[in-house]
């Protein structure tokens, strides 16, 4: 596995990194992980950093953020003992879904960045983008379902993003809101 580096150099790796010279346009920012850096409870995943987040340099802070924070609430988590990052770093331009390739490249910083944290038990990838770089493609997850990882000791869930819930009215609503609670019985259960 190699030596752990810190959450700084992991960021420092990723602001050194060629490959995503084709992110860092004037104005696009690096968007680090926030809450909990040292033990948190559970890692929370999005997909890349909007246009509020780049100018607040922190993920999930636009009303995104405001409906995660209320969803994660159901679940008995918050800002404090969970961790909130991104797959890709930098704002894609004109908002566009992260590319395969940096999925890719960002699940690798990703992982540094978990093991940076503390290896948090709990991961939970928030919509399509951290579901592709979290969950493989074998275990065919649904958005309120979940499976172990393969260290053994760790579980990824996979949620639908909070913007889908409020492009979908109160209908999406409810679902999201069923599928976080039901992830905050097991987090009671289980962790």
């Amino acid at each position: 596995m190699g030596s752990v580096l810190s959450l700084e150099d992991v960021y420092e790796e990723i602001r050194d990194d060629e490959r995503w010279d084709h992110l860092r346009q004037p104005g696009i920012v690096l968007v680090k992980g926030r809450g909990n850096k040292t033990d948190p409870r559970a890692m929370i995943v999005g997909e890349a950093p909007g246009a509020t987040e780049n100018t607040h340099r922190t993920p999930f802070c636009g009303p995104s953020g405001r409906q995660l924070r209320g969803l994660m609430g159901l679940a008995g988590l918050s800002d404090e003992d969970s961790f909130i990052t991104n797959v890709v770093k930098y704002r894609p331009p004109g908002n566009r879904t992260p590319n395969t390739l940096e999925i890719l490249n960002g699940t690798e910083a990703l992982r540094k960045e978990w093991l940076a944290v503390g290896r948090p038990r709990l991961i939970v990838a928030v919509g399509a983008t951290a579901r592709h770089a979290l969950a493989p493609v074998e275990m065919r997850l649904a958005p309120g379902n979940w499976a172990p990882l393969p260290d053994g000791r760790s579980w990824v869930w996979v949620h639908y993003h909070p913007a889908w819930a409020m492009r979908n009215g109160d209908k999406g609503k409810e679902l999201v809101e069923r599928h976080w609670e039901e992830m905050g019985a097991w987090i009671r259960e289980v962790l």
